[in-house]
């Protein structure tokens, strides 16, 4: 039987995807040196990660004063253990929470633990894409002068995509009512670096999680969890996090995190000017294409976007379609959405990784008025559904599988997303209305699976 290592060295596709580091070894000499020799537990010398104050404390310390916030907490199960630990740190139980409908479904599930009543922002919706764009600082304003009561602010900034929103006045207005605001910054922790775009915390974020491995040299479900501000405790955080946190935290992993930082400490200028240089030279040559698009900021009608992440669409081809054939150039990219591609590109991209997803998009682009037209935009995400109850006032009640079409009108009684990027399209105790349906329906007829029990069918409450 074919191993994993063995079918990794076979194909040999171009990664358009996360890591960042795109498996460069020889630009990121930390990871070439990460191995079973490394792989050890918290023996004398080398640190407890759940109270750390030796190496592991001065490595924290060293990412903290690199990000300029008052505290940084590694994270070696992913953002999600960040976000988990943030929401429960700062939510009482059946408190409540404001948070943007586009949240990763991680804060959902932190939601549901703490019982919380969710109140949603919904995002200016992109036509391009069909998706999400920015939380605007008038949306977060009128759910703040409703909801004085609210114990959290969760943003997504930037989103998948790369749309970045204004977080500096979110955040003044978040605190002009004495409430934090929590960042889930999963796709931006190389913000702050080269002429990115500034970081969460910059911004006036009280907490920021941000994932090492999206973007930047660290190995998959590395991240990072920075603290500012007085409103939230640092020490509350890392409470929690002994809960949703292993026990028993991987050397390899920490390893990489301390690499990544030291790296970035002593080189961030010479590798970032690298990046952006290559991105910068791919961009002016994409001008070049007469039928794809890329998703850009040229209008201003988004905050701020982030152009490491090269969304690509076409309008007479799916997102699926464009995935497929960019696979066999030997490109493999990070996500297909019904109406566009997503190539990610990080840290450990070069001119020569960004030329060759030019030169097949050029070839595509050539191709493509020849190909059928097969796909209509769409919404991705439909109008708020209404809420009947609380996701978790689900919980217990008898429910069954019904055909999409046959539910509407029904109460769900699951989350409903894609993954990537874990959006839900509805939420446990919604309302199916006829939109979600036809949203639901879009999908499966552009190939593109969804999350529900069972295929084209969705459980309802009896």
């Amino acid at each position: 039987m074919e191993n994993l290592s063995d079918k990794l060295l076979k194909e040999k596709k171009i990664p358009m995807h996360m890591p960042g580091h795109k498996r460069n070894i020889a630009l990121f000499p930390h990871l070439e040196g990460i191995s079973a020799e490394q792989d050890i537990t918290e023996i004398t010398g080398f640190d407890n990660l759940h109270g750390a104050c030796g190496i592991l404390k001065k490595s924290m310390d060293a990412a903290a004063q690199l990000r300029g916030v008052k505290s940084a907490l590694y994270l070696i199960n992913g953002s999600t253990c960040g976000i988990l630990a943030a929401v429960t740190a700062c939510v009482p139980y059946g408190g409540k929470i404001i948070m943007a409908r586009n949240c990763h479904k991680s804060v959902y599930n932190a939601a549901g633990l703490v019982r919380a009543n969710t109140v949603y922002l919904v995002p200016d919706h992109e036509p391009l894409t069909g998706g999400y764009g920015c939380i605007s600082p008038e949306t977060v304003e009128n759910a703040v002068k409703k909801n004085t009561d609210a114990s959290l602010i969760v943003i997504t900034s930037p989103t998948y995509e790369g749309i970045v929103s204004d977080i500096s006045s979110i955040s003044r207005i978040a605190h002009m009512a004495n409430i934090p605001v929590l960042v889930d910054a999963a796709h931006g922790a190389h913000f702050g670096f080269g002429n990115f775009p500034q970081s969460a915390s910059a911004c006036g974020a009280d907490i920021s999680v941000e994932s090492l491995h999206k973007t930047l040299s660290s190995l998959t479900q590395t991240s990072v969890c920075y603290i500012s501000g007085n409103i939230v405790s640092p020490d509350l955080i890392a409470e929690k996090l002994a809960v949703f946190e292993s026990s028993s935290p991987s050397y390899l992993l920490l390893a990489s995190i301390d690499g990544c930082i030291n790296q970035l400490r002593k080189e961030s200028d010479r590798l970032f000017s690298s990046w952006q240089s290559a991105l910068k030279r791919f961009y002016i040559k994409a001008q070049n294409f007469k039928n794809i698009h890329l998703l850009d900021n040229t209008d201003g009608r988004f905050f701020d976007l982030d152009e490491s992440k090269i969304v690509i669409f076409a309008e007479n081809i799916s997102g699926k379609t464009m995935f497929s054939r960019l696979y066999e150039y030997g490109i493999e990219c990070e996500m297909a959405a019904p109406g566009y591609t997503l190539a990610m590109t990080g840290i450990g991209d070069t001119d020569k990784s960004l030329s060759i997803l030019f030169n097949a998009l050029m070839e595509i682009d050539r191709e493509i008025p020849a190909l059928p037209k097969n796909f209509t935009s769409f919404p991705l995400y439909p109008p708020l559904p209404p809420r009947e109850l609380l996701p978790w006032e689900n919980s217990g009640r008898p429910c069954e599988a019904v055909d999409i079409r046959r539910a509407v009108g029904r109460i769900s009684a699951e989350s409903i997303w894609a993954y990537p990027p874990g959006i839900p399209i509805l939420v446990p105790g919604e309302k199916i209305s006829s939109d979600a349906a036809d949203v639901m329906n879009s999908y499966s007829r552009c190939g593109i699976e969804l999350s529900s029990a069972e295929k084209d069918k969705i459980l309802v409450i009896k």
